[in-house]
């Protein structure tokens, strides 16, 4: 559990940047009530790594002026089976990605009570998968391809719908949910 740090610029769980950085790992985390004050990346921060995988881990209750839970600036990312809940951005965005030419993968991610933007798309490409985009300000900035995921209200893409997930006990899915056989089989996972 990283929780209840804070950074005057950016990074207030985890601050990660440099050219020697080529892989970082984190899986099973939780994310709480971290804080980047003067800039982003309240939850991780990270700054021209070459590969960012996050795995089955939890971002609620982040802050920074942008990318509350997360900013990827430079450097490709997979992010999968996580939860981000109730971050509030103090400007635009959830996740923001500043990462040139390179690309983050979002899959079988929910999206919950985020207070702006859930995904910010500046540079690179943003691809979300079998994700559940549910009562954040709103669902998407820039360009984000977006196939199989809940999309509340318009938008999406290939295999998008909308309604209510149905989340019981916390953000388990109840029996008769929408998401339910709805994501590509590809993506499925045991996790």
């Amino acid at each position: 559990v990283i929780e209840n740090n804070e950074a005057e610029d950016a990074g207030g769980g985890i601050y990660c940047g440099g050219t020697d950085v080529e892989r970082i790992v984190i899986d099973g985390c939780v994310f709480t009530w971290n804080s980047g004050t003067g800039a982003e990346g309240g939850g991780i921060y990270t700054k021209n790594i070459q590969f960012l995988a996050v795995t089955s881990s939890v971002f609620a209750m982040n802050t920074a002026a942008n990318g509350a839970a997360m900013t990827i600036a430079g450097g490709s990312a997979d992010i999968f089976n996580c939860l981000f809940r109730n971050n509030a951005p103090g400007f635009i965005s959830c996740i923001k990605m500043t990462s040139g030419s390179c690309t983050t993968t979002l899959e079988n991610c929910t999206f919950e009570g985020n207070k702006m933007t859930a995904l910010q798309q500046v540079s690179g490409d943003i691809i979300a998968e079998n994700c559940i985009f549910w009562r954040n300000g709103s669902n998407a900035l820039g360009t984000v391809t977006m196939t199989n995921c809940l999309v509340e209200g318009d938008g999406g893409g290939t295999g998008c719908f909308s309604g209510d997930p149905l989340f019981v006990a916390g953000h388990y899915l109840a029996i008769n949910s929408p998401c339910i056989d709805r994501g590509g089989s590809i993506l499925a996972s045991d996790v």
